[in-house]
């Protein structure tokens, strides 16, 4: 996925366009499709990289930060 992800940044670049990448882990929303059934069974909750740290976080966070970037001077204001 890394290796995608550098590729398409790298077409980013090359437009000479100014750009800010967005790189969020793992989405919460992710987490009712994933972890809800388990917690509301009573059962343990399982991630496929058990020692890898992981911090899911909201979509709208993520948007915030957009938001918050776009709006900071890189939209030309008439």
């Amino acid at each position: 996925m890394a290796v995608l992800h550098a590729g398409i940044e790298r077409l980013i670049a090359a437009t000479g366009l100014e750009s800010t990448i967005i790189r969020p882990g793992m989405f919460a929303s992710n987490s009712l499709a994933w972890w809800a059934p388990a917690i509301r069974a009573g059962e343990v909750v399982r991630w496929p990289y058990g020692a890898a740290e992981t911090a899911p976080v909201d979509d709208r966070d993520i948007a915030a930060v957009a938001g918050a970037d776009a709006l900071s001077g890189r939209i030309r204001r008439s």
